[in-house]
């Protein structure tokens, strides 16, 4: 596998530079894109996991989330149907990721997602029209 390091802090590159198949982006991209084009997202959040879940790309947070007592309702819902894994267990990982074939991401649920969004969004400027 080759992994793109998406970095938070510009001194975080220094701790994966010179790995072999492992790239450093250098300008910012759309995480949506990457997470598109990706065989599996391993993140130390929730918010890229949950995108990336909602795409249908297999996705593993490695957010400690104190022996699942402070999940957010979202993420204890994606954990239980196991469109999320929540581990820092390496083995446990790799095999969570290699479980999975590369299919095309499941666009029905993407574009179900997208049109709930956009009648959320429509109904809250319709009444902010109104009044």
């Amino acid at each position: 596998y080759n992994i793109l390091y998406l970095s938070r802090y510009p001194y975080d590159k220094e701790f994966v530079r010179g790995i072999e198949r492992v790239f450093i982006l250098e300008k910012p991209l759309n995480g949506l894109d990457i997470a598109w084009h990706s065989n599996g997202i391993v993140t130390g959040s929730g918010t890229f996991a949950r995108e990336a879940a909602g795409m249908g790309i297999p996705s593993v947070t490695t957010y400690n989330y104190d022996s699942h007592k402070n999940f957010l309702p979202v993420d204890k819902s994606l954990i239980e149907s196991e469109k999320i894994l929540n581990s820092t267990n390496v083995e446990t990982i790799i095999a969570y990721l290699g479980a999975f074939n590369k299919n095309k991401p499941n666009l029905e649920s993407a574009n179900y997602t997208k049109k709930s969004v956009i009648k959320i969004i429509e109904k809250l400027l319709t009444r902010i029209r109104n009044g």
